[in-house]
């Protein structure tokens, strides 16, 4: 296997004609950042003993933001406003990193198989700052079960969903004796399954069916994986429901709707992928997601997501879900609410208000050996690169780990100074932190390689000289 390798040049310059848009818009430059990171989806929180630590004790509690992906997260405080106590903490549901912040890597969305899941890590950068202002909070909701007169739902729309992370899949290639692969994001390039030669891949879940719900829907994304044309087959519990072509290293996203929940009768999905092609032929599967309605078992999970429909009130019953010796709590992630459970033997009972739009919720066991505290925290007081004195024409971009090569010499900074004399080329030279402008320009996704090519973005269109060179 080859790889052409383009250049940094080819990095900054071949997306300019994309809509300028460099991932620091978040960034407010009068306030201070923590960042923190998350490597698993669940409940965090962090604590007042962690805030004083970094300084903010005396911050009252309306005043706190946490960013992720340059959002404002809504979040919970264990009071609502005023200075926080020992005991008080701040709340959120936090997710792991997916491959959204990968797609703008691409020439085109489209060449992206599946967002669900990075190119480069799972671990999350979330980000910590204080505001006084209108900030996005849970609203503590009453969840009242006594005197209820609403009968139990049956159930609601779920989606299960499987992402496949055999291998990072190289995608489009030209075979010149030994297959050819282009140095940009190409093609199919991203996770997949192991390649599926002439033959099938078998991808089997259980399924807790209401069968009073709406048919079943399901999706997938798979890729050819050599240049020839083959018949691709997606089978349900044996039922074929769709036949196609796909050809060469094409992507194929399948989109079923309309299935019988008959098919799922059995209490299983065997998701069949065939692949019709002939000898070394092979294709490979990014992901699936079906999406059927499902009963109010929460499979002994202890966190689990699901969607309710908008509108009237809804009483809720929920089964085997693993909430352990403490009341779990459910968020209303569109309408930002916060319920805590109503136990009752082992069904955890809620009831819903009416609401205009419909929910995301998660249901999330809250014992203290399930919350994940925060602990640690990095500083960022971010530079603004529109003021001419943090800009340069000759930019070099380093690591700290270089600033000091044991014995106290910086031979970054030397190479700085060269470069600002007459030897060097009289030009104004700046050193740039790796990590200053990952945060700023690739959301803290670490070795993301789109914080050069935003930050290069940013440089060449807003620097008041244009960068003659990136080093």
């Amino acid at each position: 296997m080859i790889k052409f390798l383009a250049g940094i040049f080819f990095l900054l310059c071949s997306c300019t004609v994309s809509a300028q848009t460099y991932n620091n818009e978040w960034v407010d430059f009068n306030q201070v950042y923590y960042k923190f990171k998350v490597g698993s989806n669940g409940l965090y929180r962090i604590n007042q003993p962690a805030l004083a630590a970094i300084g903010l004790a005396t911050v009252p509690a309306e005043q706190f933001q946490v960013w992720h992906n340059g959002t404002e997260l809504a979040i919970y405080t264990s009071v609502s406003t005023g200075i926080l106590g020992v005991s008080d903490f701040i709340e959120f549901y936090g997710t792991i990193n997916d491959g959204k912040a990968d797609k703008s890597l691409y020439k085109y969305d489209s060449l992206q198989m599946w967002d669900k899941v990075s190119l480069y890590t799972d671990t999350a950068a979330y980000f910590l700052t204080v505001r006084n202002g209108s900030n996005k909070r849970y609203i503590s909701t009453p969840n009242i079960v006594a005197g209820n007169v609403l009968p139990a739902e049956s159930g609601f729309n779920y989606t299960f969903r499987k992402n496949f992370r055999v291998k990072q899949n190289s995608g489009f290639a030209i075979d010149y004796g030994t297959l050819l692969y282009s140095s940009s994001y190409e093609t199919g390039e991203g996770w997949s399954s192991a390649d599926v030669f002439p033959g099938s891949l078998f991808s089997n879940h259980t399924v807790y069916l209401d069968n009073t719900g709406s048919p079943a829907t399901l999706d997938a994304v798979i890729a050819g994986n050599s240049p020839v044309l083959r018949s691709v087959k997606l089978k349900l519990n044996g039922t074929t429901l769709t036949d196609t072509l796909l050809n060469g290293y094409n992507i194929k996203r399948f989109h079923v709707t309309d299935i019988p929940l008959s098919i799922l009768s059995g209490g299983t999905a065997n998701i069949e992928f065939v692949n019709s092609g002939f000898g070394s032929d092979k294709i490979v599967v990014a992901g699936l997601e079906l999406t059927y309605p499902h009963t109010f078992d929460f499979e002994g999970q202890s966190q689990f997501e699901f969607n309710l429909e908008a509108g009237t009130p809804k009483y809720l019953e929920i089964n085997n879900f693993n909430f352990g010796s403490s009341a779990p709590v459910l968020y209303d992630r569109v309408n930002n609410l916060r319920l805590t459970g109503d136990v009752n033997g082992a069904t955890v009972r809620f009831v819903i208000p009416a609401s205009a739009s419909a929910g995301s919720f998660i249901l999330l066991n809250s014992e203290p050996v399930n919350v994940k505290s925060v602990q640690q925290f990095t500083q960022r007081n971010f530079v603004n690169y529109a003021l001419p004195q943090n800009q340069g024409n000759y930019m070099i971009i380093s690591h700290p780990n270089l600033f000091n090569d044991g014995a106290g010499n910086n031979y970054v900074e030397d190479y700085r100074v060269y470069r600002n004399s007459a030897a060097g080329g009289s030009f104004n030279a700046k050193v740039v932190d790796i990590n200053e402008i990952t945060d700023q320009f690739a959301f803290g996704v670490k070795h993301h390689p789109a914080a050069i090519r935003n930050f290069g973005k940013y440089a060449m269109i807003n620097f008041v000289a244009t960068p003659q060179y990136f080093y």
